[in-house]
């Protein structure tokens, strides 16, 4: 618990370290919650209960946006903990930013799409790399 603590408690932290265990503790957490409380919508969507699906789905909805920030802030310093910069993190943002906006069948769309998972993967593959040696932030790299 005392991870899941700290991701809220570093809402903007960006600048220090987290290891692997204070990223995945929260995320798994979270990824839990949100499944919990969609599968509760669900469940009450083929009721007549429209109040508790609204009800519900608001909660998801600020719980996500509530989690944002924090969880951009752990991966950044998850990076800088495996000596990487932030750079990934937020390029994977404004690449999801982008992806957003509705192109149908636009082969721009399709590549942007596709450098976004190619990055998605890499990020999961850095989140899982273990801890190593501290270095300066300017010896840190960007990929």
């Amino acid at each position: 618990m005392n991870a899941y603590s700290s991701f809220w408690q570093r809402y903007f932290d960006f600048k220090g370290y987290s290891t692997r265990k204070e990223y995945w503790v929260p995320t798994l957490v979270n990824i839990a919650i949100i499944s919990i409380l969609i599968g509760l919508i669900f469940v009450s969507s083929s009721s007549k209960l429209v109040w508790l699906v609204n009800i519900l789905s608001g909660i998801v909805l600020i719980f996500v946006i509530a989690m944002i920030i924090p969880q951009i802030a752990v991966q950044v310093r998850r990076l800088h903990d495996i000596n990487r910069k932030g750079f990934l993190v937020y390029l994977n943002l404004i690449l999801g930013i982008v992806e957003s906006f509705p192109r149908e069948g636009s082969v721009l769309a399709t590549i942007i799409n596709f450098i976004g998972l190619i990055i998605g993967i890499w990020l999961f593959v850095y989140m899982c790399l273990g801890t190593r040696e501290h270095v300066e932030k300017e010896k840190r790299l960007w990929i």
